[in-house]
């Protein structure tokens, strides 16, 4: 049972248990239908708390339905039942409220949190908007303009805020149910408020809407969702309710089956699956407590505020005292001073369990390192190409080595390529997979031979740049080029410009020359799925996540189109590629 009904006087007491995000599926959705029927129907009950069971509140849609035919009763039905209610409903929530967990939540008539709850309309992260009222009953509740901006970003919020806002009513204190109990005989008492669907809800000041569009085409790179968000929020303050919701539901069914939603929902479910590879299923990593780093230059300073950050002790050692000063410094009025520290000697890394030497770091530093820990210690080394990943094996205790690839610039790349030796043991390849999670990083275990496969494309992206710049396209134009196609990081040093545009696209050619780098790595069993290059290209090149990456934007467009577009024929993998994958 989905749903347990309990009682506490005349109070229903509901309490949701789908494991292991009571995520909004089929089941559930015909639960909370029945339950609303059974609340009204009941003369002993006055009203309902929902609350869940687990490690939060209801956290979204269930995603294992993305792409398939919906079932009754849909969402939105399930939520205008329960705000029609005769019996006034309480959501009681903890943990987080996402997505239809928020839609949900708002068709309650009051809202209670714990403290460390949290709120938020992620979908246009998705490439989809709110489809169940999120865009229409927020601005009721919160106002237009911080309604725009959650709908329109997906960012979530904490409870401090949601209760600023307007958007939560009360914070628990002591036991959730209890309160939400305890608030809801209160409420009582007096006069109900009216459910969100009969609020006005006041315009904006003049100019806003023309401000936010701005604003938010700005910050969507070339995503369609986050614009579309907005707009539904602004027919919510001009139209009435069912009219408002009418037009949600029409923009979310129109989005759905779009090329941008089928992208977000790979890279989504990609990124997911990247941090708990098949390969490691089971294996306890080995515990790290302590990290040691040697250099300190930008990637060591990096690093250090990092790892401090993530709650690791950390030291950095380097013989230059002033560039220790200068990695020290910084760290010393955060949050994370106690886990920093800088040394200048090798023998401050005794009692780390794992040790990362940079490559500003001495070239014996490593070596003298394993000669200093104890021989359960990490030792993993930041590199770029193969030759360096070769250099692990004649450290002593190859089974603890890994190499390890970041993209550059540190703060703006998510991905971490990791390299094992020959001989990695898997609680070693383990830890380090736990610690790309820890840092919030996209872990990816490419083919040892070749190297790390960032570089690699990135070597192919710049060459395709480089020769557009000899053929006559002007350096600002291919900037812009790269920038109105959505690209985050520039690959040349050059100024963007709004005017020069160049045809045929040269954004879509660097597409195409990662694209066919991509199908090459696959070829020569650098990397095992078409998505890791996506990957790759999205969290350590900047590719635009909204178009898929390179591989799947080229399967979106198929060979012969994109020959005609780019005005050259695709290279032989790439077109081997399309053919296998399909169109």
């Amino acid at each position: 049972m989905v749903l347990d009904i309990d009682r506490a006087g005349d109070i229903a007491v509901l309490t949701l248990d789908n494991p292991p995000v009571n995520a909004l599926s089929t089941v559930v959705r015909r639960a909370l239908m029945d339950a609303a029927e059974a609340v009204d129907a009941d003369p002993q009950v006055a009203a309902a708390v929902l609350v869940c069971a687990g490690r939060t509140f209801v956290a979204g849609a269930d995603v294992r339905e993305f792409g398939r035919p919906p079932e009754e009763p849909l969402l939105p039905a399930v939520i205008g039942r329960i705000e029609r209610a005769a019996k006034p409903w309480v959501a009681a929530i903890h943990g987080q409220a996402l997505g239809g967990g928020l839609e949900l939540a708002l068709g309650c008539r009051f809202r209670i949190a714990v403290p460390g709850a949290r709120f938020g309309l992620p979908e246009v992260n998705l490439g989809i908007i709110p489809g169940a009222g999120g865009t229409v009953r927020t601005p009721r509740a919160i106002g237009a303009a911080a309604a725009a901006d959650l709908a329109s970003s997906g960012r979530p919020v904490d409870a401090a805020r949601a209760l600023q806002l307007g958007l939560i009513d009360s914070l628990a204190e002591g036991d959730l149910r209890t309160a939400a109990i305890d608030f809801l005989r209160v409420a009582l008492s007096r006069p109900l408020p009216p459910p969100l669907c009969d609020r006005p809800v006041a315009p904006p000041p003049p100019g806003f809407w023309a401000e936010a569009e701005s604003r938010v085409a700005a910050a969507a790179g070339g995503a369609t969702a986050p614009c579309r968000a907005l707009a539904c929020v602004q027919r919510a303050t001009e139209l009435g309710f069912a009219e408002a919701l009418a037009f949600e539901r029409e923009t979310f069914l129109a989005l759905r089956d779009t090329d941008e939603a089928a992208a977000l929902r790979r890279v989504f479910f990609a990124e997911r699956a990247a941090p708990r590879p098949a390969a490691l299923k089971g294996i306890v990593p080995r515990p790290v407590a302590r990290a040691g780093l040697i250099g300190a230059g930008p990637a060591g300073r990096a690093l250090l505020a990092a790892l401090a950050r993530s709650g690791l002790s950390t030291v950095l050692v380097d013989a230059d005292a002033d560039a220790l000063e200068a990695a020290h410094a910084p760290l010393r009025q955060g949050a994370a001073a106690a886990r920093a520290d800088v040394a200048t000697g090798i023998a401050a890394l005794s009692t780390a369990d794992l040790v990362i030497a940079t490559a500003e770091g001495e070239p014996a530093a490593l070596a003298h390192a394993a000669a200093t820990c104890g021989p359960a210690t990490i030792l993993a080394k930041l590199v770029d190409t193969a030759a360096e990943v070769a250099e692990l094996d004649g450290l002593p205790g190859p089974e603890r080595c890994l190499a390890v690839h970041l993209p550059a610039p540190l703060p703006s790349t998510r991905l971490m390529e990791v390299l094992p030796s020959a001989v990695t043991a898997p609680e070693v390849l383990a830890a380090s997979f736990a610690l790309a999670t820890r840092l919030a990083r996209i872990p990816l275990r490419p083919a040892r031979a070749g190297g790390p496969i960032t570089p690699r494309l990135r070597a192919a992206a710049q060459a395709e740049a480089e020769s557009l710049l000899r053929s006559g396209v002007p350096a600002p134009a291919l900037a812009a080029a790269l920038r109105d196609f959505g690209v985050a990081l520039a690959l040349l040093d050059t100024q963007a410009s709004t005017d020069l545009v160049c045809t045929p696209d040269p954004a879509e050619r660097i597409a195409v020359a990662l694209a066919e780098a991509g199908a090459e790595l696959l070829a020569q069993g650098a990397v095992a799925d078409p998505v890791e290059i996506d990957l790759a290209a999205i969290h350590g090149l900047g590719f635009p996540r909204f178009r898929g990456g390179p591989l799947f934007w080229t399967c979106r467009h198929g060979a012969d189109v994109l020959a005609a577009r780019i005005d050259r024929p695709v290279a032989p993998a790439l077109a081997g590629f399309l053919e296998t994958e399909g169109n």
